[in-house]
């Protein structure tokens, strides 16, 4: 064998080696790929598991703050209504209602409403000509002291409310 020939062995032995690395180092590549978009989608399911549980807790705290309204027992007449409801949520103060179109409306208590205590909201008139639905605020200053208001849509068919965004 000529050193020509044992040349050429060796560089084809080391472009042989060679190709094995580079083979080599992108299957280890391709796993590290992988792995990192496993990785990923894990962090971003542990990111929207996080962002779930602080929006309840802050739910859980507001309750504590914030009143909740349940409508209760309700009574409907021809042209009025009365429904009874509970404060599932926090303190409030100073409750005042005030209605959205042109009628009259009561609350009771006004001066406070406590955990689990029971309300009153009366209407005396339905508006005429009588809509289906109606809209009131609720204003009062909360627990912390911030005055704050709610906004309510009320059926006339049967004198129950619930809450909306603002009208």
């Amino acid at each position: 064998m000529t050193t020509t020939d044992t040349l050429l062995l060796i560089q084809t032995i080391v472009l042989f080696l060679t190709g094995l690395v580079v083979l080599w180092y992108t299957l280890e590549t391709y796993r590290i790929r992988k792995e990192t978009s496993k990785q990923n989608s894990l962090l971003a399911e542990q990111y929207m598991l996080i962002k779930e549980k602080e929006k309840f807790e802050l739910q859980k705290e507001m309750s504590f703050v914030e009143p909740v309204f349940k409508p209760e027992y309700c009574s409907v007449g021809k042209d009025n209504g009365t429904c009874n409801f509970l404060n599932n949520g926090g303190l409030i103060k100073n409750v005042s209602i005030q209605p959205i179109e042109n009628y009259s409306i009561n609350i009771s208590p006004r001066n406070m409403l406590n955990s689990g205590e029971k309300g009153k909201i009366h209407i005396p008139k339905y508006p005429v000509p009588i809509p289906d639905y109606i809209h009131f605020k609720i204003k009062f200053t909360n627990k912390l002291g911030i005055e704050r208001e709610k906004f309510f849509k009320y059926s006339t068919k049967n004198a129950m409310f619930e809450e909306i965004e603002k009208v």
